[in-house]
């Protein structure tokens, strides 16, 4: 049976691979999810995926990618929207090699491969999660079902959550422009050991401890471990409440970690916190090196750096999460409430009528 079914799905791979034409798109089908990728010719697929710990765009075999899952060619969209040349498809995947970032509703591998082929990032899978929330918490809503409202909006705010954190515990690499540069440089010329920088990224900031020397010291994170949590629902909730191996505290030149982002120093917390000498913080972000851990919500990147700085972890990225959280849980809750009120004033208005009588 097992060896039947091994061949069955070997012939579908080699018949995709004969009907494939460069620019094509390859859907992969994995457990619970798709995986996207374009072809290029000579058996090579470009696609969004891991790589080191860290989500790259990088070109690969096709029997490396497929691994034993069944593959198709999906080119869905070819009747909606104009679909380019191959020769252009293609140019437009090699020209992103290299590229790293991951978001699971913005920029994961289905985006990708549409970007390459029409020009624009669509994802059914990221439309089919938010048309799920939607659905269920206005058929729940409609029918009076607090569970069923209850469910989509936790799918929702859990969606939304994951996705901010997809980002938050990822590695950021980027080409930097001569503006950026400038930039960078005049923010590291005003740099003292200890000041604490704050990289602005897409949807999220990463932070860093300046140690001297163009060097930070910072709880940097891989991305595609993240990516893997997402898809698997146990895994989401030890993400968000337990400590996980997704980062690791380690010292990098500040020019690996800029990218392209404006950066900032940012010692916000000086104000209301005793503030260590640069020498004692200095001291307490190396006595970390090497360690592993990572948590949304308690253990992030600005927990580390504020507490190397002041003693204590403070983090308003995760304080803005946990507020999105608690009030997705309210929301339930409201729900649930006032829908058992309505519930129960049919029968209390007839109660009263009865006792009228």
């Amino acid at each position: 049976m097992y060896r039947q079914k091994a061949r069955r799905r070997y012939k579908n791979k080699v018949e995709v691979l004969y009907k494939c034409k460069e620019g094509d798109l390859l859907e992969f089908e994995r457990v619970g999810y798709s995986h996207w990728g374009v072809y290029v010719g000579d058996y090579n697929v470009i696609h969004r995926t891991e790589d080191n710990g860290t989500a790259r765009i990088r070109e690969d075999s096709f029997w490396t990618v497929v691994g034993d899952d069944k593959a198709k060619i999906n080119n869905s969209f070819d009747g909606t929207m104009t679909a380019m040349p191959g020769w252009k498809v293609v140019e437009r995947a090699r020209s992103k090699l290299g590229r790293t970032g991951y978001n699971t509703l913005f920029r994961n591998c289905e985006h990708f491969a549409t970007w390459c082929r029409y020009g624009k990032a669509v994802s059914i899978q990221s439309i089919t999660v938010a048309t799920v929330s939607t659905g269920l918490t206005v058929a729940g809503v409609a029918t009076g079902n607090p569970i069923m409202a209850g469910i989509g909006l936790g799918i929702g705010a859990l969606t939304a959550v994951t996705s901010m954190f997809s980002k938050m515990a990822s590695n950021y690499k980027s080409e930097i422009s001569p503006e950026v540069r400038r930039h960078s440089e005049d923010v590291l010329s005003k740099c003292q050991e200890g000041d604490l920088l704050k990289f602005p990224r897409e949807g999220y900031s990463h932070w860093a401890v300046y140690i001297g020397g163009e060097k930070v010291i910072h709880l940097s994170g891989k991305s595609d471990s993240v990516m893997k949590s997402i898809s698997n629902s146990p895994s989401v909730f030890s993400t968000l409440l337990g400590v996980t191996d997704l980062g690791k505290v380690m010292e990098d030149s500040f020019w690996n970690v800029v990218g392209d982002s404006r950066v900032m120093m940012s010692n916000y917390l000086d104000a209301t916190k005793y503030v260590r000498s640069g020498e004692e913080i200095l001291e307490r972000a190396r006595l970390r090196l090497g360690e592993v851990g990572y948590n949304p919500l308690w253990e992030n990147c600005e927990h580390f750096a504020t507490w190397c700085r002041y003693g204590e972890k403070q983090s308003e990225q995760a304080e803005t999460a946990k507020a999105l959280l608690v009030g997705a849980g309210v929301g339930v809750v409201t729900i649930a409430v006032g829908f058992g009120a309505w519930a129960l004033w049919p029968s209390s208005k007839k109660a009263t009528r009865e006792e009228k009588k």
